[in-house]
């Protein structure tokens, strides 16, 4: 048997395996030169941002310096014209002063006439407040002098009285200390005794104490509340009981004058016309002996501890 010749097909094998092996050679090649064409690329890149970044870290030292040099010499010219500069803040600050005064000054005459207006009515009536103050000024100092020639009337009436009326003047048992004092201030019209008296139905004196509904006590002085006392006409029936109390005490007392009570009222020039009508009712009360003294009304009467002696501050 005849073999079949293979030479034809063994050439084609070995055209398609040297095809083969060149084109993975050339892919090989390829990659190779890919590899070695980007690593070198990647560095200049890096080695280019670097520079950059070197050149802008060098441009702004370099600003930096600069804006330092700049600040030097603004601070060595601030320091050259800082009364210049003073003096110029100055000017603005009267400048604005200036326009604020002008723009306050630039007002209408309509304005001007306004508040004018307003302040002669304004002075208009200050006149007459004060023409009215005068008015009333002169009518207290008129009230003053009138009060003063009434004063002046009392003093003059008191001494007539009482030199004219010298016997009755007196305490009756001043001058020789004999028998208890119970005092009466007589003042703004009215009566007020300095001490409460307490008899028993026979006479007997048991109890003394300060009168406080009708009298401000300051320390031992006795200051009479107007309007408190006892006025005669009103009260005449009061006083009666108190004058009964004291009579049956000196009557139950009689042989021993040392302990009896006698009277004393301390009259103020504005009730000077009340004493005749009191001496008569305690001339009616019977044996109580009595006398008065005259006060100034500027005077303030004090009394010991038992209300028994009064003497002026």
């Amino acid at each position: 048997m005849r073999r079949r010749s293979r030479a034809p097909k063994d050439s084609l094998d070995l055209l398609l395996d040297t095809m083969c092996n060149a084109f993975g050679g050339i892919v090989l090649i390829a990659i190779l030169i890919a590899l070695l064409i980007e690593s070198p690329g990647d560095e200049s890149r890096k080695n280019a941002s670097s520079g950059k970044e070197t050149l802008e870290v060098s441009r702004k030292a370099r600003d930096l310096a600069e804006l330092e040099a700049e600040l030097r010499e603004t601070a060595k010219r601030w320091e050259e014209n800082k009364d210049l500069l003073e003096l110029l803040q100055k000017r603005n600050q009267l400048a604005k002063m200036l326009s604020a005064r002008q723009e306050t000054e630039a007002l209408s005459s309509v304005e001007l006439n306004e508040r004018l207006g307003k302040a002669l009515e304004l002075k208009s009536l200050t006149l007459t407040e004060i023409s009215s103050q005068a008015a009333e000024l002169a009518a207290v100092a008129a009230k003053i002098d009138e009060q003063k020639r009434l004063l002046e009337q009392l003093e003059n009436q008191m001494k007539e009285l009482v030199s004219s009326r010298t016997s009755e003047t007196h305490p009756p048992k001043l001058r020789d200390a004999s028998g208890g004092q119970y005092n009466l201030i007589v003042r703004y019209g009215e009566l007020y005794p300095v001490a409460n008296y307490e008899f028993r139905e026979n006479g007997e004196l048991y109890g003394v104490s300060e009168n406080n509904a009708s009298i401000t006590w300051s320390e031992d002085a006795a200051i009479p509340i107007q309007g408190k006392g006892l006025k005669l006409g009103r009260d005449t029936e009061t006083l009666k009981a108190i004058l009964r109390g004291i009579s049956n005490h000196n009557k139950l007392l009689k042989s021993q004058p040392s302990q009896r009570i006698y009277i004393v009222s301390f009259v103020y020039g504005d009730s000077f016309s009340l004493i005749d009508q009191l001496r008569e009712i305690i001339s009616e009360a019977g044996f109580i002996e009595d006398g008065w003294e005259p006060r100034l009304d500027g005077e303030t009467l004090a009394f010991s501890s038992e209300g028994k002696r009064g003497r002026t501050d």
